[in-house]
């Protein structure tokens, strides 16, 4: 028989897995996946694995008996006696729900994925999302070791303790009000480890089913019925291609719409819609009706004068629209204009995100620690300011005159400020290693000193995050103004070069994350109980992964936009192409198709 290399997920299943069913999981697993959870099942004295005649058939294809794992692992979840009174073992939420109890780590009985995802968190020596796949399976085992080793600990506190008696077991850390049987009965060296596998596995998967990557879907749902396109208006010079093509489309689908509410951009394209009405609506202006704008390059060779056409296509047959007049006609459909309605698109709209990013730094940091951090805030927010002011007019051809060396000038200063983050970054970052327990007992000072250094990084790194965006703008309306191609090239690699050193594995967040979850993994004290301890670690363990979250939500932002900004103004030669959302003739969204 064939083994079971790759997880086959049907559809049906995904909602399952996500809720923390635990068969369902399973079911997808490879025989890989479960060789683990059968070796710590298959050699205990109460187990009976080999009796099942899958297993008998196939014992090295997990894969064939995952329903008859399930049912051991419950089996060891609960004691004797009540298994035979319920014919079989508790619900796996309960195996998690006191797992999870015993190892001081918080539990929502609704929510079994998230007690699972803690219990991993908890245990892996090295953060996720800087873990290499390769490297996956050996910190898992790591994990389940130290897992093992204390349930063994705790099972043998417990056994020792009970044979004095049913009281001398209350009082211990971590250890609940409850009966010896109730403590002592609980296989909790083998369920303890194979909930936390089974959490690193159901990690996995999720992730598979979340990027379509290396999961393979059985009955997925029929691809979207395409959008079908009718009356079309195209504006072109005469005898040359067309500059600028509308099409009303059907309902493309979209669910999040970006508001177009000011008349600058996009919305100069709306007075076509009032020049040919039947491409608004099939028979009469209706709300909600769909454009496709398709904006050709080379858009400086649009010419604003006189000799345009405007020709329009309804139910395959060509016809002349009613022209505007043309000095009406220029003002759409000139170099300048087309320029800005595409930049809506292709990247000016990253200036409002800066804007944004620059209120919630205002009001996220409530202090500032010296003054050379205060001018260094100071210079790198009135630069965004200047650009904000200047933009409209380089968007639309009307640059000031010596605005290139300004720019120059900008980019030197950010350079200079981002130089002083990555230093003070730097030296945060060593802090964590460094810094000393200022309590004798207990862990609530080293706690409180370690979130607040890491809140003081996370604050550096979105200064220098908020620096490189700002360089970005800088850059985008060089280019426009004609910065010359090497430059450009060398200015952009630099700039991504920096966006490198804040990802979750560069060098910076790397040595970072490490340290924390170190310093927060080697919490103890005897004063606390084992779930307090266990709370502050997952406490700050979740600093981690917010400031991983955070950074590299940012740094696609800007990524995303320099590709698209970049991209356009190197060759303005691939067309640009919007979908728009109408209410009548007004334009009320839009999007880049």
């Amino acid at each position: 028989m064939t083994a079971k290399t790759t997880r086959t997920i049907k559809y049906s299943m995904i909602g399952d897995i996500r809720k923390g069913d635990l068969y369902a999981l399973l079911s997808v697993c490879t025989d890989h996946d479960l060789k683990p959870l059968l070796s710590l099942i298959k050699d205990r004295v109460s187990s009976s694995i080999e009796s099942d005649d899958e297993y008998k058939k196939s014992p090295s294809q997990p894969s064939r008996y995952y329903r008859a794992i399930g049912d051991e692992i419950r089996r060891f979840g609960g004691n004797t006696m009540a298994n035979t009174v319920r014919g079989g073992g508790p619900d796996y939420r309960e195996i998690v729900g006191d797992v999870c109890k015993r190892f001081g780590v918080p539990f929502d009985e609704s929510d079994i994925v998230k007690g699972e995802s803690a219990l991993l968190n908890l245990y892996l020596d090295v953060e996720w999302t800087t873990l290499p796949h390769s490297e996956r399976d050996a910190a898992a085992e790591r994990a389940r070791a130290k897992v093992l080793s204390e349930a063994t600990k705790f099972s043998n506190v417990v056994k020792g303790n009970a044979a004095k008696g049913p009281l001398a077991i209350f009082g211990l850390p971590g250890v609940p009000a409850l009966t010896t049987l109730s403590l002592a009965d609980p296989a909790y060296r083998v369920t303890a480890p194979c909930v936390l596998h089974i959490a690193y596995v159901r990690r996995q998967v999720l992730e598979s089913i979340a990027s379509n990557s290396t999961a393979v879907f059985e009955n997925a749902p029929a691809v979207p019925r395409s959008v079908t396109r009718s009356a079309t208006l195209t504006v072109s010079e005469t005898g040359a291609d067309s500059l600028v093509s509308l099409t009303r489309i059907s309902d493309p689908g979209i669910e999040d719409w970006p508001r177009e509410s000011s008349d600058a951009g996009i919305s100069r394209l709306s007075p076509l819609f009032q020049a040919v009405p039947s491409l608004a609506a099939a028979q009469n202006v209706a709300s909600n009706t769909y454009m496709e704008v398709v904006i050709n390059g080379p858009l400086l060779t649009a010419k604003g004068k006189e000799g345009y056409r405007l020709i329009t296509m309804i139910d395959g047959k060509p016809s002349h629209g009613t022209l505007l007049d043309p000095s009406s006609l220029s003002n759409i459909v000139n170099a300048g204009a087309l320029l800005q309605v595409a930049s809506v698109a292709l990247g000016q709209k990253h200036l409002a995100d800066i804007k944004r990013e620059l209120n919630e730094l205002k009001t996220t940091v409530k202090s500032i620690e010296d003054f050379q951090q205060n001018g260094r805030f100071a210079e790198v927010s009135g630069i965004v300011a200047y650009l904000e002011q200047v933009a409209p007019s380089v968007m639309a051809g009307e640059a000031p005159e010596g605005l290139s060396m300004v720019l120059e000038m900008n980019e030197v200063a950010l350079l200079r400020d981002q130089g002083h983050l990555q230093t003070d970054i730097g030296k945060a970052i060593e802090e964590i290693a460094g810094i000393s327990d200022p309590d004798t007992f207990g862990t609530g000072g080293i706690h409180t000193a370690l979130k607040g250094l890491h809140a003081r990084l996370e604050r550096l790194c979105a200064e220098m995050h908020f620096c490189i965006r700002a360089r970005a703008a800088v850059l985008q309306l060089a280019v426009t103004l004609g910065l010359s191609e090497s430059l450009k090239t060398t200015r952009l690699d630099n700039i991504r070069r920096s966006l490198h050193d804040l990802r979750e594995d560069g060098p910076l967040i790397a040595r970072a994350t490490k340290l924390m979850r170190q310093r927060a993994q080697a919490l103890s004290a005897v004063t606390n109980t084992n779930s307090t301890i266990s709370q502050r670690k997952l406490e700050l363990l979740a600093l981690n992964q917010n400031l991983i979250d955070r950074l590299k939500l940012t740094r696609e932002d800007v990524e995303r936009e320099l590709d698209a900004a970049i991209g356009f103004f190197r060759q303005q030669v691939e067309p640009v192409r919007l979908i728009l959302r109408l209410d009548g003739e007004r334009i009320i969204g839009s999007k880049a198709a």
